[in-house]
C-alpha cells in the first residue's frame, strides 16, 4: 500500500544562490518550504520541510533539475521530547527500490532527540550521485533507462525517499554501558528499561522474523548494495513525487 502514497513537491528554477537568508524568503524570490515527510519517534510527531535550490534545464520529456543546496526545517508538532536537525548528507543516492520496482533518489537526514535545532544557519550543499549506489544496477528495473538518472540531476519521473537517521544521544545524557540509575534519560528509540536492567528492543513479525535496530548511527535502514534493497523493520512514510 505504501508504494502508492505520495507527497507532492514542486521544484522551481532558483539561480539566486548568493542572496541572504532574508532575501531568499521574500515573496516572489524563491519557493516556500514544502513538506517532505511526517515522522514520529520518542513519542513526538514531527515533519520535515525543505526547499531545494538549483536550476532547471531542458523541457518536455528532457527536463532536468540540478540541485545545489537544500534548506531544511524540522517542526515538532506534539510530544514532550524535542527533536532537532544534526546533519544533511551532501550526496543524494540513487538506488533500486523493490517495492515499486524502480530506481529512486535517497535523501539522508540525521536528527537527534533532546536537540533544539529546527533549521541550519544556511542552505546545505547537496549533489546527486552520477552513478547508482548499488552494484549491478542494470540487473534491476529492466524497463528503466538508468542513464536518465546519471548526470547529477533530479529527473522528476522518479521518486524520492527520505531516510531519517536518529543519532546517538550524548553520553552525559544516556550511556547504555552505564547503570540505568546513572542515566538521566533512557533512549526509548532502541532501549527499554526494566528496573536496573536495560534491554535492546526487537521487532518481531507473527511469522517469527526478527528485526533488530543496528544502532542510531545507522538509523532504521540498511541498504543492501549487492541486491539493491532497502531493508527496514518499521513502516515507512510516503514517497516524494517531484513536480516542475
Amino acid at each position: 500500500m505504501h508504494q502508492n502514497l505520495r507527497t507532492s513537491f514542486t521544484l522551481n528554477d532558483q539561480t539566486l544562490m548568493n542572496l541572504s537568508k532574508e532575501e531568499r524568503n521574500k515573496d516572489g524570490k524563491l519557493q516556500k518550504m514544502q513538506m517532505l515527510i511526517p515522522a514520529q519517534n520518542y513519542n513526538t510527531f514531527f515533519c520535515l520541510y525543505a526547499k531545494f535550490n538549483g536550476e532547471i534545464t531542458g523541457g518536455g520529456d528532457d527536463v532536468k533539475f540540478y540541485p545545489e543546496s537544500c534548506d531544511l526545517f524540522l517542526q515538532n508538532y506534539y510530544g514532550d521530547v524535542t527533536l532537532g536537525l544534526v546533519k544533511l548528507n551532501q550526496e543524494v543516492d540513487i538506488i533500486y527500490d523493490a517495492f515499486i520496482d524502480q530506481p529512486i533518489y535517497l535523501l539522508k537526514v540525521h536528527v537527534r532527540a533532546l536537540h533544539a535545532c529546527v533549521e541550519f544557519n544556511q542552505p546545505q550543499p547537496i549533489k546527486v550521485r552520477k552513478q547508482p549506489s548499488i552494484l549491478n544496477y542494470k540487473d534491476y528495473a529492466d524497463n528503466t533507462d538508468w542513464s536518465s538518472l546519471m548526470g547529477g540531476w533530479i529527473n522528476p519521473n522518479y521518486l524520492l525517499r527520505v531516510l531519517v537517521y536518529y543519532d546517538n544521544l550524548p553520553t552525559n545524557i544516556f550511556d547504555p554501558k552505564d547503570s540505568t540509575n546513572n542515566n538521566i534519560f533512557i533512549d526509548s528509540y532502541k532501549y527499554e528499561r526494566d528496573g536496573d536492567e536495560l534491554y535492546i528492543k526487537k521487532f518481531q513479525r507473527p511469522d517469527g522474523t526478527v528485526f533488530l535496530p543496528k544502532g542510531h548511527n545507522f538509523g532504521d535502514f540498511e541498504i543492501d548494495e549487492k541486491n539493491g534493497e532497502i531493508i527496514t523493520y518499521k513502516c515507512r512514510p510516503a514517497y516524494v513525487q517531484f513536480r516542475l
